[in-house]
């Protein structure tokens, strides 16, 4: 039985997330964006010293620091959308948790309310919502986000180096 109404709380996260598609999308392409980004870095940073600073070619030196440059520029912007995003998403999902618990709290009996006092339902009602939203805050989707962007820097030190990629104690 705890199981069903587990499923169904995943089931109505998911429904309620579904409103969201354009954003979902506009993330995660942000998110595959960000993740090149990182992963050329330490190419960028490769040319930059082997084939510009060591044969002192000062165009190459050039047009690295400005492909570093632009990648850069590019996980700052992506960085500014996504919290511009998931604030929206945070925020829009927050109120629709209220106004469905509001929605919820107008049909409850009078016992419920002579029961408790009107404190104590309004604290945990905040706290259910807040524990819910949590689910669309930045910081817990952009875990994931994270992840990816390591598991990318270390797929670019491994195709810079594969010697200093796998650490060995010598």
């Amino acid at each position: 039985m705890k199981k069903i109404i587990e499923n169904n709380k995943c089931l109505y996260f998911l429904k309620e997330l579904l409103k969201y598609k354009k954003e979902i999308g506009i993330l995660s392409i942000s998110t595959i964006v960000s993740t090149v980004t990182v992963f050329l870095q330490p190419l960028l940073i490769k040319q930059i010293t082997d084939i510009g600073i060591l044969e002192k070619n000062m165009p190459q030196i050039v047009n690295g620091v400005a492909g570093l440059f632009v990648c850069v520029l590019v996980y700052l912007m992506i960085e500014v959308v996504q919290a511009k995003t998931f604030a929206e998403i945070h925020n829009s999902f927050y109120k629709n948790l209220y106004c469905n618990v509001f929605r919820k709290l107008l049909h409850l009996k009078k016992h419920y309310f002579q029961m408790k006092n009107s404190m104590e339902i309004v604290q945990m009602l905040q706290c259910d919502v807040s524990q819910v939203a949590s689910m669309t805050d930045r910081y817990v989707v952009m875990s994931f986000s994270y992840v990816f962007r390591v598991i990318s820097g270390l797929a670019g030190l491994m195709l810079l180096s594969p010697e200093l990629f796998m650490l060995q104690d010598r």
